[in-house]
């Protein structure tokens, strides 16, 4: 059995953790936020597409069990290959500019980013 299927990585900074903006000298601010984070990594079945089966489907018909393994594997492969290509950095600077606009409709311009925040051995 061959099968196409589209995966989404969604990765993120989880500010429900915490957020820290310390006031600074010459009216600034420095901002410590969580690390960014893989929130998910998971296939869309509704767009499971059959590409060729070997055995008739009419005796011998698709399973959840069948292909269940693959796009596991898959899925995995996937978050791999996301956090190689740099899914956490992209993450990381679209949260930092979430936090500058923000910070920004407050009328606070000189914004800089400490180290993230820890929240114990955890997350090391």
């Amino acid at each position: 059995m061959l099968f196409t299927l589209e995966y989404e990585v969604t990765a993120g900074v989880d500010f429900s953790r915490g957020i820290e903006i310390k006031p600074m000298p010459n009216s600034s601010v420095m901002v410590r936020m969580p690390k960014a984070e893989i929130f998910s990594s998971d296939a869309d079945e509704t767009t499971i597409r059959e590409m060729f089966l070997h055995e008739n489907r009419f005796f011998n018909p698709i399973r959840m069990g069948d292909y269940m393994p693959q796009v596991i594997a898959q899925g995995e492969a996937n978050r791999d290959a996301a956090l190689e290509s740099g899914i956490l950095n992209r993450a990381e600077t679209n949260a930092q500019l979430a936090v500058i606009r923000a910070l920004q409709l407050a009328q606070i311009q000189n914004i800089s980013f400490g180290p993230p925040l820890s929240f114990g051995s955890a997350d090391g």
